[in-house]
């Protein structure tokens, strides 16, 4: 990111090369020695670099803000996955045949609201003692 989008910025400024050399305290400058008309460099220069400490501030708070994107997505749709999930289980929970008790039970209630005729009453006892017998 600085090198591709920063530092050209900071080059349009005359004499600043990067964000680099942008902010630079030379704590010692550079000796040179001139020889056989070259100019050679006898101690290197010692300098604060703060754009290079900058620099890498910028790129580590971007891989961090993507990281953390990242994260945040990968988290919400593990969730979503969960929440589909138990929908599903609690959907095919509320569709489960009634049991064979619950079927039994029902038989009589709509029985007893037909009318309780001793035939009515007959297959109530009969039902009874299937079900007491499957036991």
């Amino acid at each position: 990111f600085t090198t591709n989008i920063v530092n050209p910025l900071i080059s349009l400024i005359p004499g600043m090369n990067s964000l680099d050399d942008a902010l630079k305290v030379v704590v010692k400058p550079a000796v040179t020695e001139i020889v056989d008309g070259a100019e050679k460099v006898v101690t290197p220069e010692v300098a604060i670099k703060f754009g290079a400490f900058i620099s890498a501030i910028l790129n580590f708070l971007i891989i961090a803000l993507v990281l953390f994107l990242l994260l945040k997505a990968i988290n919400g749709a593990v969730s979503k996955a969960a929440a589909l999930a138990k929908k599903k289980e609690e959907e095919e929970e509320a569709v489960a045949e009634p049991s064979a008790e619950e079927k039994l039970l029902t038989e009589i209630r709509d029985l007893l609201t037909a009318g309780a005729t001793p035939e009515a009453l007959a297959k109530i006892e009969a039902a009874k003692a299937d079900n007491e017998a499957a036991k």
